[in-house]
């Protein structure tokens, strides 16, 4: 059976998104690139509860179901045997506006959806499935 490693949440406001710039650690991958708030499930957690939770940690936003957009399986980044989760959650200027930035990574910024596809320094299975909703 495989294994739910983790899961990632584009959090969309108009035509931009918050992106959280990765600590700058030796040997962590992708350091120091933008990525989707998210991480490893802990424990029992399905996948939505994994980045409600990490979410709420790295930004305090609270989120909920009905802001999904959308939702993909696909596998995972650790260990291609196992799988982790991709949403796009719709957020508000609200969200935006209330955003308290956690310890985990040195800053987050709300990036146009068209900077975040063509910047260099972005984890890059984020770009490709970011672009799947997109095109869908």
């Amino acid at each position: 059976m495989r294994k739910l490693r983790g899961s990632k949440a584009a959090l969309i406001y108009d035509d931009s998104l918050v992106v959280i710039l990765r600590d700058n650690t030796p040997n962590m991958r992708s350091a120091n690139t933008w990525e989707f708030p998210g991480g490893c499930c802990e424990n029992s957690e399905t996948p939505w509860e994994c980045p409600e939770r990490e979410v709420k940690e790295e930004l305090d936003i609270t989120l909920n179901p009905k802001m999904i957009q959308f939702k993909m399986e696909h596998p995972s980044i650790i260990d291609p045997e196992d799988i982790d989760y991709f949403f796009v959650v719709g957020i508000t200027r609200t969200d935006i506006r209330s955003i308290k930035f956690g310890d985990e990574g040195q800053e987050w910024r709300y990036m146009p959806i068209d900077e975040f596809l063509q910047h260099t320094d972005v984890v890059p299975e984020h770009k490709e499935r970011l672009q799947l909703f997109l095109d869908r």
